[in-house]
């Protein structure tokens, strides 16, 4: 078994430029007033900014070069960039420059923290993470898996001296793959399940999380896949849609890969997505096909249906609520029973929306002119309006929303802006 390791870099704070730029003066501006009126008792409320990065993707040392592909994660607790890199740099053992190709690995918590490493080979498909743990399928068609968890908890070492390692790496699982037309494995995993899926377009995979050892290979006829909307994996069930001449079949597998449930769906589906129901029933599958949303249990029965219409982002939080976002509504959706919650106009832009136990949160575009003003916006859990201010000068744009612990992080770039979620005794300065 191949044994990767991944090498350490420096915090990603960006202190290398000799000058300030303008992103970086509002930030220590922001930063610097927060710190004096905290000697006043002022504690810093909801949509306040805490910190900036630029987001780094591993070390290569001086180098002339690009990135070809790129891909954030976000499990709530953790935000992982992974970004393929190729160029040339300069090698001091060879005494000249090399081309090189790889991967860039970063993980950021919700302090602003970051470590980074590189994996000596670039990524193709679709990575997964859970369980503090990142998956990620390499170009020659094998898996590794990268623990950035609790090694990175352990606050007596410094950041160096916690490196991200890698717990194991699979032998190539698909032939052919790395040719420029060859095959992909898309991943999918989930907290407190054993199993990591890695589907491609004739079947599926069961690897153990653990050792990485091959639990199961089951055939099928996927279809396309060009990610990972149609595949979940849940406490003890892995489900596949595919769709075989105009036909779209669910299937659910057991953590060994036996055939337990299989359902006909009204038509190929968006995404799957599963739900542990918090009364301590079953875990569901959620499948968006249409217009429609089905809950699935792990036999294979409908347990309910409903017409939602259409749908960009869908939230799952503490298996109580199921968040549904389009481009003018949010809707939330009891999983154990199908029942709406609530049902309102949403104030976000399509597709920014995140969501925590207390609330949901987005970014709000509002366009003037030829300038544009990027807002944070949340809502409470019952709906209710929460909070609405305005982010700083620095954001010129917004490309990504997520949401780690209680930081509401929005990615521009290449440069991360992370902003506080939860009400202090005031709600912003800026």
């Amino acid at each position: 078994m191949a044994d990767d390791r991944s090498s350490v870099g420096d915090r990603e704070r960006d202190h290398s430029q000799p000058t300030a730029t303008r992103r970086e003066l509002l930030a220590a501006l922001a930063v610097g007033g927060s710190t004096i009126l905290a000697g006043c008792g002022y504690h810093p409320g909801a949509g306040e900014f805490d910190w900036d990065s630029r987001a780094n993707t591993g070390s290569t040392g001086p180098s002339w070069g690009g990135s070809s592909l790129s891909h954030w994660l976000c499990d709530g607790v953790r935000l992982v960039s992974i970004r393929n890199q190729s160029g040339r740099t300069y090698d001091v053992d060879e005494g000249g420059w090399i081309d090189y190709e790889n991967a860039g690995l970063s993980v950021y918590d919700s302090s602003g923290d970051a470590w980074s490493g590189t994996i000596e080979r670039q990524y193709a498909g679709t990575p997964a993470v859970a369980t503090e743990r990142v998956y990620i399928p390499l170009e020659d068609g094998s898996v590794t898996c990268l623990t950035a968890g609790s090694e990175l908890d352990d606050r007596t070492t410094s950041p160096e001296d916690r490196p991200v390692e890698t717990r194991w790496t699979t032998e190539p699982l698909l032939e052919r793959a790395g040719d420029e037309d060859g095959p992909t494995l898309h991943l999918a995993a989930a907290d407190g399940s054993p199993l990591l899926l890695a589907a491609h377009a004739d079947g599926v995979f069961g690897i153990d999380t653990d050792t990485g050892d091959r639990r199961f290979v089951v055939d099928l006829e996927a279809g396309t896949l060009e990610d990972d909307s149609r595949i979940a994996v849940g406490r003890d069930r892995a489900w596949v849609a595919t769709t075989r001449e105009s036909r779209a079949t669910l299937y659910g597998f057991d953590l060994d890969g036996n055939e337990r449930a299989i359902r006909s769906l009204p038509s190929t589906p968006s995404w799957l997505e599963t739900a542990a129901v918090s009364d301590g029933g079953d875990d569901l599958v959620l499948v968006y096909a249409g217009a429609q949303l089905w809950a699935v249990g792990p036999d294979g029965h409908r347990r309910w249906s409903l017409e939602v219409g259409e749908v960009s982002t869908r939230l799952i939080v503490d298996g109580e609520r199921l968040s549904l976002a389009s481009s003018d509504t949010l809707t939330a959706v009891d999983p154990t029973n199908g029942d709406r919650l609530w049902e309102r106009d949403s104030p976000f832009d399509d597709g920014a929306v995140v969501a925590d136990a207390r609330g949901v949160y987005g970014v709000r575009t509002v366009s003037s002119g030829f300038d544009s003003e990027y807002r944070l916006v949340a809502i409470t859990s019952e709906g209710e309006d929460w909070w609405d201010v305005s982010t700083h000068d620095g954001v010129d744009g917004v490309d990504d929303v997520f949401l780690v612990g209680d930081r509401l992080i929005l990615s521009d770039g290449d440069r991360l802006y992370a902003f506080r979620t939860s009400e202090g005794s005031r709600r912003t300065i800026l």
